[in-house]
């Protein structure tokens, strides 16, 4: 008979339990998203699992404070038992800030864009819905976005500010954009001696003086 050496197979380590309470919705779900015991399981060295729920008010305040939630209170315990852990957090998010106030200037040659004009009045109407930092910075890239896509390459923020008023709850939004000229095309010149030049001006969508938007981009020459 032929003996087999025992091949001892440990079975890979499982999550250990981390409690949310108080919190649901998005305050919960951005809360374990920045939670940085959530990524550890149970044979995570002591010191490392002490160290990380050291940090954990703070990252639950950050969590909380990008939803508008600047009053966050927290309980919390820690016990290490039968080879794991398990943390408890019970949360109070605390009022939300809501947003008071919201200024949009747009300067510029862009200042009687109508496009600009209508995506400032979109903006405009975030006065008075809670506080989501996330929102603030999509209001920024959309106006970039817009700048970009119409022609307004060179234009950037002179001013851009988030003021909070933790007392009353209230944000205050200021937003000036200076676009800048609007670009055009100069003259179209293709340098190429391999194609029929009526072949290529095919390919040439664009006139000189056009205003460069992301539209009028030329489609790409085929390759031979």
């Amino acid at each position: 008979m032929l003996a087999l050496p025992f091949l001892g197979l440990c079975a890979p380590a499982g999550f250990a339990t981390v409690l949310i309470t108080g919190l649901e919705g998005k305050t919960a779900s951005n809360t374990r998203l920045m939670l940085s015991l959530e990524k550890e399981k149970c044979d995570t060295p002591e010191w490392k699992i002490r160290s990380l729920y050291a940090k954990a008010e703070q990252e639950i305040d950050q969590a909380l404070r990008a939803l508008g939630h600047y009053h966050t209170s927290v309980k919390k315990s820690l016990v290490f038992k039968n080879d794991c852990w398990t943390a408890d957090f019970d949360i109070a998010a605390g009022p939300q800030v809501f947003v008071d106030q919201v200024s949009v200037t747009i300067n510029g040659s862009a200042k009687t864009n109508l496009e600009f004009q209508k995506l400032r009045d979109n903006l405009l109407k975030i006065a008075g819905s809670p506080l989501d930092h996330s929102q603030y910075e999509k209001m920024k890239t959309r106006i970039e976005a817009l700048a970009m896509e119409t022609g307004y390459l060179r234009g950037s923020f002179t001013e851009k500010k988030l003021l909070i008023d933790k007392q009353r709850n209230k944000a205050q939004i200021k937003l000036v954009f200076d676009s800048g000229p609007r670009k055009v095309f100069d003259e179209i010149v293709v340098h190429q001696d391999a194609l029929n030049p009526a072949f290529v001006a095919k390919y040439i969508s664009i006139n000189s003086g056009v205003f460069i938007t992301a539209a009028s981009w030329p489609r790409p020459m085929p390759t031979f």
